[in-house]
């Protein structure tokens, strides 16, 4: 997994250089690819993900339920305190869509 990341990661970097006139016109100055991974329910892949950021030394928004927070804390406790940023992906990886309609926007919040 580690080396599909890697590539993965090496693409996205070789597009995000030279930008389309279209994205260049929509986006103004702005250019790039934003890397992002949600989820985290293994530790091996947690740490293959962060291994490639670190080593490419690209920067990665990591998106954990809260689930694998509470599986992983050691994990998630390197991965900011290596800089990384991390993000709210839910608590349980529920469908929003769904809860909204059957639960109502409180149960979504």
């Amino acid at each position: 997994m580690q080396r599909a990341v890697s590539l993965l990661i090496g693409v996205a970097l070789l597009f995000s250089a030279a930008p389309s006139a279209e994205a260049t016109e929509r986006l103004g100055a702005r250019s790039g690819v934003a890397f992002t991974f949600d989820d985290g329910m293994s530790a091996r892949g947690i740490r293959e993900v962060l291994a490639v950021a670190v080593a490419e030394r690209t920067p990665v928004t990591f998106f954990p339920t809260a689930l694998s927070l509470k599986r992983f804390p050691q994990i998630w406790r390197e991965i900011s305190a290596a800089g990384f940023a991390i993000g709210n992906h839910t608590d349980g990886h529920r469908s929003l869509t769904l809860l909204l309609a059957t639960s109502g926007e409180v149960a979504v919040r």
